[in-house]
């Protein structure tokens, strides 16, 4: 009787080893054109940026950032994908389609979602930070700007803990996309991009050269630490952030150059009501509030 049982699991053994090893040559054989429609099936696939919400809670999850998501909503880490590091690495291995996948940078211990644009600039960007209709709030706290705040699919942070993950990492670079009032658009790139740790206040560590059409607003925040509400780490004796009400690089006496973060006004009442909201100083002036900002960033060795 166990000599049979022992039969019965050898050959079934046998059977699974020779299909993995069938399996393997195929993959081995194929043409370099058609190794990217398989490589696409190893990655979790794009959702569309217009998700309709469905009532079930669970399904509530999807999109939200951080702070935004509930305990009970988490990207399940155990499926037996192959994460990607960055939107550059789905861009490299087919995924042609803006949306929202999810990655997992190098060092990063969880996998997490991510808005890509597969169009801007040669694509293969991350976002990480978009406004466009000032219904989320980013007067926000030191750990809603760690961990993100807002949704995908609507404005939101991604979180410096994320955005140090990604940029420590490997060389980034960074594009800063901003829209004026009658919907023109300019942008700022940053040939590199990175910033430390919290232990270090996600000190802005790195900005390499500038080019783009709305002039140089950012570099003058280089080695400036990231200040909150409730963490003043502009190294003055005001605090920009509470002034500005966004949390942000904020540095001495240039708080006001560039926000991209700051609460934006329905009325204006006050001067200081004028540099709050979005701005940057090279694009309309600092005093004036832009109607959308999005900041996004991209591995180098993609170029």
């Amino acid at each position: 009787m166990y000599s049979l049982v022992i039969v019965i699991t050898v050959l079934v053994l046998c059977s699974n080893l020779k299909i993995a090893l069938s399996e393997t040559q195929e993959l081995l054989e194929l043409t370099p054109e058609s190794r990217p429609a398989i490589r696409r099936r190893w990655y979790p696939q794009p959702e569309e940026i217009t998700i309709t919400y469905r009532p079930n809670a669970l399904d509530g999850c999807r999109n939200l950032v951080g702070t935004s998501k509930p305990s009970l909503c988490s990207v399940d880490s155990s499926t037996p994908y192959y994460y990607p590091r960055s939107c550059s690495d789905i861009l490299q291995s087919g995924g042609n389609r803006s949306g929202i996948y999810v990655i997992k940078p190098r060092g990063s211990k969880e996998p997490f979602e991510v808005l890509c644009d597969m169009e801007i600039q040669g694509g293969g960007w991350t976002t990480v930070q978009r406004r466009f209709n000032g219904r989320e709030d980013f007067y926000q706290p030191w750990r809603a700007y760690k961990f993100g705040f807002g949704t995908l699919n609507g404005e939101f942070w991604l979180g410096l803990h994320n955005i140090y993950q990604m940029t420590g990492s490997e060389q980034y670079e960074l594009l800063i996309e901003l829209t004026d009032k009658e919907g023109i658009t300019g942008y700022a790139r940053y040939a590199s991009f990175a910033i430390a740790g919290e232990k270090d206040g996600y000190n802005l560590t790195k900005l390499g050269a500038y080019s783009g059409n709305v002039g140089d607003a950012l570099s003058g925040q280089l080695n400036a630490k990231f200040s909150t509400l409730d963490v003043d780490l502009d190294g003055q004796a005001g605090d920009c952030a509470k002034t500005f009400e966004g949390g942000w690089w904020y540095k001495d006496n240039i708080c006001y150059v560039c926000c991209l973060n700051g609460k934006v006004p329905t009325v204006i009442f006050t001067d200081q009501q004028k540099w709050n909201g979005i701005n940057w100083d090279g694009f309309r002036g600092k005093e004036y509030n832009l109607s959308g900002s999005r900041m996004l960033i991209r591995p180098v060795s993609s170029i």
